[in-house]
């Protein structure tokens, strides 16, 4: 099984409702068509969903809080984890990323677009995060990125 029809089958299982949440990082590339290993599923949801997901009873989901023990990550907010077809579910209904301040998950519910049918983190969203975060190993994630806006544009 390859890592799209994964995540198409986790999407399916979870059957989120269309607008309360939205697949973010290299879910979101994926779905669009850009050919990507994926290590994880991130998805975004609404504040209302995610307690729900952590009482319900249908999945056992894992709950990661921060550590109050590390100023760094004590205002962090937690985060619900399941393992699912050999990738680990993690769900947010914010994310704090401390070099650039929170993801405004609000927004992203709000602007999603549908890539196949399931709600995606729009690709220049998704690059101008990654760019603005920084990270090493977000560089061959931009430029796979670039490649696809490149040639949607025509």
């Amino acid at each position: 099984m390859t890592d799209r029809e994964k995540v198409e089958q986790i999407l399916r299982a979870l059957h989120f409702p269309l607008g309360q949440y939205v697949i973010g990082g290299s879910g979101s590339m994926l779905l669009h068509g850009i050919d990507r290993d994926l290590r994880d599923l991130d998805i975004f949801v609404s504040t209302a969903l995610w307690f729900r997901l952590y009482e319900s009873t249908e999945l056992t989901w894992g709950l990661v809080l921060p550590d109050p023990n590390v100023d760094a990550e004590k205002a962090d907010p937690p985060i619900l984890t399941v393992r699912f077809l050999e990738l680990d579910v993690e769900v947010y209904f914010n994310y704090r990323r401390r070099s650039i301040g929170d993801i405004d998950v609000a927004f992203w519910l709000k602007n999603f677009v549908l890539a196949d049918g399931w709600p995606c983190i729009p690709l220049p969203i998704l690059r101008g995060w990654k760019d603005q975060v920084g990270r090493a190993k977000d560089a061959r994630d931009i430029e796979l990125i670039d490649a696809w806006l490149d040639k949607a544009k025509g």
